[in-house]
């Protein structure tokens, strides 16, 4: 995974999220999240979600909000039919 590619799965999530009417602040950690800060050029393909957070709070990730494990789910599916899922 590239930082472009990164980009795209991030929006896309943001895009299902929106059709739902849900918003979500990630904490990205691994690859993904130093592709964000543009530190590495490459990285895994999975992304590591370890909170959410609200306002100056961090929440465990663990559960996943239903709305956001849908739009994981169908965003891994579109990026990796071959992946089934997030």
């Amino acid at each position: 995974m590239d930082s472009r590619h990164a980009d795209a799965v991030l929006a896309a999530i943001g895009e299902q999220l929106a059709s739902l009417g849900e918003r979500y602040e990630l904490v990205v950690v691994g690859g993904p999240g130093l592709l964000a800060l543009g530190e590495i050029e490459r990285s895994t393909r999975d992304v590591d979600l370890v909170a959410l957070r609200s306002g100056e709070e961090l929440d465990g990730a663990k559960p996943m909000p239903e709305p956001l494990n849908r739009a994981a789910q169908r965003v891994a599916r579109d990026f990796d039919p071959d992946e089934g899922g997030a």
